[in-house]
């Protein structure tokens, strides 16, 4: 994908592909600074690794059944941006951009773990950078439909120096697609999934008004995901955690809650939740009411507080 993306001439995050006989290649990029180690199947933030020194580089290699890793120079300060979109046989559709969530201590467990959107920080972005993500996302969809891909799909960039740098195509419906739904729906505009249905069944195209207008007028809305931390599996009490939020944020819609008769693994979801409001600046810390209530709670559940619901 990434060789087919350059050839595309778009920017994108500069990985280079390494054999784990070759780990010696790596050595002499971590020794020019932080990298970033990936494998080629990645899913929410796994898959990931970020090395600081030669040292820590064997202990951080993961190979399993992959022959190569991909390495990257750690870029710092760079904001992670998803969009969603719709391959039609006759055109491409692009629908809200989001601030992604990425790597909160309270809310995931791994550094660069998946954990939300925001969408209304989004109408933060330059113009000019939301126009670029809306000629790559187009660009990439035509490629897509080069192999025969009808219906949703997501890109992830990251903006650095005001350049969106490519980092993956989702070929499939995503976590932030409720959200954007929400919005399109609200704006009287068909969502994703509408489209996803509609391309499938080899409905013309719809015309679509500029990424730039849509991002203008799209209201403060985000989605927030909240995983267990904790080291044990056990039954945890999200209901809580939801009643704690809303005494912060009465807005707060749960879409997802498990249940306190499910044992929940380390790294797994407990809570989805819709806020009607911003909750982040940069996508890499969490808004500090929202934080402290979230790190409360997974301490306390940690330290085996008993609950009503529990009881």
């Amino acid at each position: 994908v990434e060789t087919a993306v350059s050839q595309l001439g778009l920017p994108q995050v500069p990985w280079s592909y390494i054999a784990e006989e070759e780990q010696d290649r790596a050595a002499g990029l971590v020794s020019l600074g932080p990298v970033v180690l990936r494998q080629s199947r990645t899913s929410g933030g796994r898959g990931f690794a970020h090395v600081d020194s030669p040292d820590g580089l064997a202990a951080a290699w993961r190979m399993g059944d992959e022959s190569f890793v991909s390495v990257s120079q750690l870029i710092k300060g760079g904001i992670p941006v998803n969009v969603g979109a719709t391959v039609w046989r006759d055109g491409i559709t692009v629908h809200h951009p989001s601030i992604q969530l990425i790597g909160i201590k309270s809310c995931v467990t791994r550094e660069f773990g998946y954990c939300g959107n925001d969408f209304g920080l989004a109408r933060e972005l330059d113009v000019e950078i939301i126009d670029k993500i809306e000629t790559a996302t187009m660009r990439i969809g035509q490629w897509l439909r080069t192999y025969g891909y009808l219906g949703g799909f997501g890109v992830d960039f990251l903006i650095h120096e005001g350049v969106p740098l490519f980092m993956e195509v989702n070929p499939r419906l995503q976590g932030s697609t409720p959200a954007s739904c929400r919005l399109s729906i609200e704006a009287g505009e068909a969502c994703l999934l509408l489209e996803h249905v509609a391309a499938w069944l080899g409905i013309p195209c719809p015309s679509g008004r500029p990424l730039r207008s849509k991002v203008s007028e799209t209201p403060d809305l985000s989605n927030l995901g909240v995983h267990w931390t904790g080291l044990d599996t056990k039954p945890v009490d999200a209901i809580r955690l939801v009643d704690s939020l809303r005494v912060v944020d009465s807005s707060i819609r749960a879409d997802v809650i498990a249940p306190t008769a499910v044992r929940s693994q380390p790294g797994s979801t407990v809570a989805r939740l819709t806020l009607r409001r911003r909750v982040t600046t940069t996508g890499l810390i969490l808004d500090g009411d929202l934080d402290e209530v979230v790190a409360a709670w997974q301490m306390e559940e940690s330290a085996g507080r008993i609950s009503g619901s529990a009881r």
